[in-house]
């Protein structure tokens, strides 16, 4: 194995003058085995014979000195080519104005420790890295791309790995389509992007997006996070990303748009922090086949924590028919408009169960909204049935102000669309509000807080709700025509009015506690944090429990079961935790978010 220096034929990296030329004969005069060295400096590479620029060859490894960069003045070419080759390493090189293009069926190329800057011009040359035609088993990693435009624009790439790359202020850092299966995108941070920070389309079978950290979208109009935007897709995770907008924080009627996660096809979403975007989780349409299947499937959305979307924590939208959809175990606090919300068409088999569904009324400036809801329910609901169970839906602040209605589940009209919402089951939710409406409030502007509501007469049919708690409310169901449904079991605290269904069949009941997992704390690895939960209830024998809820590290409490205690943590990174409590009957629960601040990690070329 030889290591061969560019400048040995002929390459200067110290001059204006083009290299592309030496640069190719050193490649070519290399064998499988050999690494190309580039010493330190500025090397042009315009005048290449092809516009893909320098050709690659199997085996061949490029290696730069810190310093050594391949820099493209003109808009038709790029810097390297990789076109049918195999086992080739790109390590340490910085490339300016333009990147590089593998295709052709290519393998095993692995680029590492490498800084892109700059890289714009018009299509198809404005794409840092280029990919298409089948290639495989590609690995990115550590690598450093900034201040440019698209970055990775890829076909049909397959078994390939993005791992630990940083982006920063980049319009779209990765984009894949086509038959794009088998990839891994793990711990990558994205600071800075506009439009969407990892795009990925149609058939994305087995794909891992694990421990990526992607925040502050540019796009004044809004963005998209992760769109997996891949209806073709099964067997596919998105897991433990901190996901953090920013500009999408604004009022919903402002007209902005996208999602922390927008997910198609039948994939998993947990374990994720998404915070400040239009929506937390926006699903599109569920899985088929290809394009001319039915739907067949639908993702599990699972253990997410969701504060602050300017619109819903959930969303299922209005493209598609959807099935056998699961949004389980969820913490979404603070949603504008409503905490999860599934939009017309029709959607049997959907389960919402064990979330945590909070707002604080007054949270938003000005709170225009007129309506919030826990649940909305906007789409015909038949076999399988659709379940609604275990939920808690709390209107946790002290007062309503006047133009704030809530709802706790909604069966909506929406618009001229007529519902038909049949064997729909909910069952043991807790519905509360705990703030005091105001006496001054005009009941123009304003609904009584009401447990369940629909818009619709005559729009159910077999619709169960039982054992259900509602508390607090000034209605626990709308009165009207609901249709056919059965009640029973349910039971109600300081709820003057069980309106006229009367779906109340038993007023005695146990008042649930009120629990606070405390502030956000900022605290610098390896310290502990310092935890004060609360809990206000009328029964002295409590079970309380702190516990892990998302964060990529351990946590050892001191004591779990204690509500002041301390929280030690393996890592630094960002976690949530959870603060449950059981009096027998109810098990309401809480979060905080910790951010675990470790050594700062700045890029060798910054």
């Amino acid at each position: 194995m030889r290591v061969i220096d560019v400048t040995s034929y002929g390459a200067d990296g110290s001059d204006e003058l083009d290299d592309t030329a030496s640069i190719q004969s050193a490649i070519n005069a290399a064998a499988a085995g050999d690494t190309v060295y580039f010493p330190a400096g500025t090397y042009i590479v315009n005048q290449g014979t092809v516009s893909d620029g320098i050709g690659l060859k199997s085996g061949v490894n490029l290696l730069g000195e810190d310093g050594a960069v391949l820099k493209v003045t003109v808009d038709n070419k790029r810097a390297l080519c990789i076109n049918g080759q195999t086992n080739i390493v790109i390590d340490n090189l910085k490339f300016m104005g333009k990147g590089l293009r593998i295709y052709g069926g290519s393998s095993y190329i692995t680029i590492q420790n490498c800084e892109m800057e700059e890289v714009r011009g018009t299509w198809p040359y404005s794409h840092a890295v280029m990919i298409n035609e089948n290639v495989h088993h590609c690995y990115f990693l550590n690598n450093y791309f900034h201040d440019s435009g698209e970055i990775f624009m890829c076909w049909d790439i397959k078994d390939s790995e993005w791992i630990g790359n940083f982006f920063e202020r980049t319009h779209e850092p990765i984009h894949t389509v086509g038959n794009s299966t088998g990839n891994k995108y793990i711990r990558n941070k994205i600071y800075y992007y506009s439009r969407i920070g990892i795009e990925i389309q149609d058939n994305a079978t087995g794909n891992i997006l694990e421990g990526n950290d992607i925040r502050y979208e540019l796009d004044p109009e809004g963005c998209y996070a992760i769109s997996f935007a891949a209806p073709y897709t099964h067997n596919a995770l998105i897991k433990n990303n901190i996901l953090v907008g920013g500009r999408t924080r604004k009022a919903y009627a402002d007209g902005n748009w996208g999602a922390a996660v927008e997910v198609m096809g039948q994939v998993t979403v947990e374990n994720n922090i998404m915070i400040d975007f239009q929506h937390g989780c926006q699903v599109s349409t569920g899985y088929s086949l290809d394009r001319d299947s039915p739907i067949i499937g639908g993702p599990i959305i699972r253990n997410n924590f969701m504060r602050n979307q300017s619109e819903w924590g959930i969303w299922k939208t209005h493209v598609t028919d959807l099935m056998h959809m699961k949004i389980e175990g969820n913490f979404i606090e603070n949603a504008q408009k409503d905490g999860i919300f599934i939009n017309r068409d029709h959607n049997p088999g959907i389960e919402i169960t064990g979330n945590m569904i909070v707002r604080d009324a007054g949270h938003w400036e000005g709170d225009a909204v007129r309506l919030y809801s826990g649940i909305k329910l906007q789409q015909n609901a038949e076999t399988p049935a659709n379940s609604v169970t275990d939920n808690y839906i709390l209107l946790r602040s002290d007062s309503m102000p006047s133009g704030f209605s809530f709802y706790g589940v909604y069966f909506s009209r929406g618009n001229t669309y007529a519902p038909s919402f049949a064997d729909v089951v909910v069952k043991r939710n807790r519905i509360v509000c705990r703030a005091v409406q105001s006496e001054d409030v005009d009941p123009r502007l304003s609904a009584k807080p009401t447990g369940i509501s629909y818009d619709t007469y005559g729009s159910m049919k077999s619709v169960a709700f039982v054992d259900n708690y509602f508390e607090g409310l000034g209605i626990v169901m709308k009165p009207g025509r609901a249709g056919d449904f059965i009640a029973t079991g349910n039971v109600s605290l300081d709820c003057p009015d069980p309106g006229q269904e009367r779906i109340i069949s038993n007023e005695t009941a146990n008042r649930m506690p009120a629990v606070d997992a405390g502030a956000d704390q900022v605290v610098t690895y390896p310290d502990k944090v310092e935890l004060a939960g609360a809990v206000v209830d009328d029964d002295e024998h409590l079970e309380v429990r702190w516990e892990k809820f998302i964060g990529v590290g351990d946590v050892t409490f001191e004591d779990d079961s204690a509500l002041t205690t301390t929280a030690a943590f393996s890592h630094p990174g960002w976690y949530v935790l959870k603060l449950s409590v059981d009096d027998g009957e109810h098990r309401p629960w809480d979060t905080v978010l910790i951010q675990v601040e470790g050594p700062r990690h700045v890029h060798r070329r910054d």
